[in-house]
């Protein structure tokens, strides 16, 4: 694929988002919407069924520190996450991926599975959304009612936000209007 077709789809995606009716999960948005997590390792992946969670560590490798020169270093941020009334989960193995025993994350779709979406909030008389995770060994397709991601060091987290030195890749598409 060409950069200008990438560039064509990555707005059309973008503008799918920007437009969407139903409200948007903060956290889905945030770190989801684009690359806040690219190239960071997927680790310690958990379904469980009866529960309808799936939970997983990923690391941020896109935070840039800032030595006051000009220059910066990628520093690794661990989060954790946590999926939530997941109403449908769907793995692809990647048969052309990677071998090594390390999983990396590769890049998120979200909100696009609009058929399931619109299935799950009739029959359950709920709000639900999608995400799709492409790694370097499978992809995972989930449809799901709840997103929760939190740092694994929070304090250190918090004070890297407060500090200018350091910069954090959130997306930079404007959320949706609906977004709480």
């Amino acid at each position: 694929m060409s950069s200008e077709e990438f560039d064509s789809r990555l707005a059309a995606y973008h503008d799918a988002l920007r437009m969407r009716t139903g409200p948007m999960l903060r956290h889905l948005w945030r770190y989801f919407a684009e690359d806040f997590f690219h190239d960071g390792e997927l680790s310690r992946l958990r379904i469980r069924p009866v529960r309808r969670q799936v939970s997983f560590d990923l690391v941020c490798p896109n935070v840039k520190r800032f030595d006051g020169f000009g220059n910066f270093e990628f520093v690794n941020v661990p989060y954790h996450v946590v999926i939530d009334d997941v109403w449908r989960s769907d793995m692809q193995i990647d048969d052309e991926g990677e071998t090594s025993d390390s999983v990396r994350f590769l890049a998120a779709e979200i909100e696009t599975e609009d058929e399931a979406i619109a299935t799950a909030s009739t029959s359950r008389d709920d709000e639900y959304h999608s995400l799709i995770l492409h790694t370097s060994r499978f992809w995972l397709t989930l449809v799901f009612g709840y997103i929760d991601v939190q740092p694994r060091e929070p304090a250190a987290t918090d004070l890297m936000l407060a500090d200018s030195r350091y910069l954090l890749p959130f997306t930079s598409i404007d959320p949706p209007p609906n977004m709480p």
